[in-house]
């Protein structure tokens, strides 16, 4: 199930450029990934041995994220079955908004 959210890379960039909506999974960690409910970025995971807070980065799907980028940047992404390549057309989205 892992495979139909956008990676920890991605997720965190999306974070940066505010990305906030609530989605089923969440990256605590960059290899930690978590299926737990409605998650946002601004949920918080304790740690447990140290009561410090965990950065949370939510999960979008796909899908998601590609409906997020044409909503708030206005840049159409096709969805592709392949990740790999949906994941270079993302990055590419991203670059486009830092530039």
């Amino acid at each position: 199930m892992k495979k139909q959210f956008v990676t920890y890379k991605i997720a965190l960039k999306m974070k940066k450029l505010g990305f906030d909506e609530k989605c089923d999974a969440l990256y605590n960690a960059p290899n930690n990934f978590l299926i737990e409910g409605l998650w946002n970025t601004k949920n918080s995971v304790i740690d447990t041995m140290t009561n410090a807070p965990k950065v949370v980065c939510s999960a979008p799907l796909w899908q998601q994220a590609i409906d997020w980028f044409f909503e708030k940047y206005k840049i159409a992404i096709l969805y592709s079955p392949q990740k790999d390549i949906l994941e270079i057309d993302i990055l590419r989205a991203i670059k486009s908004i830092k530039n």
